[in-house]
């Protein structure tokens, strides 16, 4: 071998040993994020135009990720199915591990040859499991555009490689999403245990003392008391549905209609106890009037004046401001006197991690108040966001009006 080429050789290695190293060491939270880099380090690496991450099962494959090198993008959820490929799909039964110098005439991939592989030039493949489990989840192809390439022991040992480190990343995300699981269902039973359990003995006391005949005060209060906890448990429960809406993917429905978003916000005060209305400042400006949904900003505004509430000064006073002074938005502040802690800040709208850190003895609910407002807001396409200066905090709520 010329020395020139040597040297060529041992670079080569020494790149590859070094990515390998460094895609090993990468953090593989974010299962789409660590995907990409994996592709692009493969594609580099390996010289090639193009490398994708194919799901298999029975029926077909798809395409998780798909990077193209001199584009430098992304495609996926590209399918492929069996009924189309057959002898591929036997092949990879057979052995996943495909080496095609000429994919066009290799019979284990020229089923590909007129719909794929001479539309994007594609001359050579390389395939290479993606094993999680014991079991085979996908592959790893990798596609040469341009003369046939011969496909070296390295090239095939650096993909092998990259398949592992796949696989990783693949169990790595099950993993995540177990624990996750695992805390939905903690969540739900410590519901069903405390948060609901506690109004529904409320009640079941305040109704005992009205079948004893108590004095018509008596009566009165418990009557109040069980008002006030069929309410909370009416609020726990809408908010439980929307939770599961939300994880369920299908986010919070909406019905647009002309709404007065000031008239919303004096609503929700007026609604309050007659010795909490009397805390509260409503200060409205200009027109506020907009195509939103009526009853979901009615919810996000009362969630957010409740933990004004729950979580400002007892005794201080609640603002709520409505601005609707651009004609392009109208914006809701509401404001209680308090402090809240940058770790907290950082995750106030995360209904597990916020429940951990607030203080549960001075909140009547699930968590979930500010968590499901973020998701009313976010399907009017506006924002929200939190500011704690000067013993002050402050949620922000911009609703865009649509055109």
């Amino acid at each position: 071998m010329p020395a020139d080429a040597h040297v060529e050789t041992q670079r080569r290695q020494a790149s590859r040993h070094h990515a390998i190293l460094e895609l090993a060491a990468l953090d593989k939270s974010d299962f789409g994020t660590v995907l990409r880099k994996i592709l692009m380090i493969d594609a580099r690496e390996l010289d090639l135009e193009r490398v994708n991450c194919w799901t298999l099962d029975d029926r077909s494959i798809r395409c998780v990720a798909g990077y193209l090198r001199t584009s430098n993008t992304f495609e996926a959820d590209t399918v492929i199915e069996a009924t189309s490929c057959p002898t591929y799909f036997r092949a990879l039964a057979d052995d996943p591990l495909i080496l095609a110098e000429d994919a066009r005439t290799d019979p284990r991939t020229c089923e590909f040859t007129d719909g794929y592989l001479v539309p994007l030039g594609i001359t050579s493949m390389m395939d290479v499991p993606i094993w999680v489990r014991g079991r085979l989840w996908g592959v790893v192809c990798h596609e040469h555009v341009g003369p046939a390439r011969r496909w070296t022991d390295a090239d095939r040992d650096f993909a092998i490689s990259i398949g592992h480190i796949v696989s990783m990343a693949v169990e790595a995300r099950e993993r995540a999403d177990a624990e996750r699981i695992a805390r939905f269902s903690e969540f739900f039973i410590g519901v069903l245990g405390h948060d609901l359990r506690n109004p529904l003995a409320t009640i079941s006391a305040a109704a005992d003392m009205l079948r004893e005949g108590e004095s018509d005060l008596r009566r009165r209060h418990a009557m109040q008391r069980i008002t006030r906890n069929v309410a909370l448990m009416s609020r726990m429960i809408e908010q439980l549905l929307d939770f599961t809406r939300i994880r369920l993917g299908a986010g919070i429905p909406i019905q647009r209609g002309t709404t007065d978003v000031a008239a919303l916000a004096r609503q929700v005060v007026s609604d309050l106890p007659p010795d909490l209305v009397s805390r509260v400042d409503v200060d409205v400006h200009g027109n506020a009037t907009g195509a939103y949904d009526t009853d979901r900003i009615w919810q996000a505004v009362s969630n957010l004046v409740s933990n004004a509430f729950n979580h400002g000064s007892p005794s201080g006073r609640i603002r709520v401001v409505v601005d609707g002074d651009d004609p392009r938005k109208v914006i809701v502040k509401v404001s209680n006197p308090g402090v809240v802690a940058e770790e907290l800040r950082r995750v106030l709208f995360d209904p597990f991690q916020s429940q951990r850190l607030r203080d549960r003895e001075r909140n009547d609910g699930l968590g979930l108040g500010l968590y499901i407002v973020r998701e009313i807001v976010a399907a009017h396409d506006g924002t929200i966001g939190v500011t704690s200066e000067a013993g002050e905090v402050t949620f922000t709520m911009c609703l865009p009006r649509p055109h």
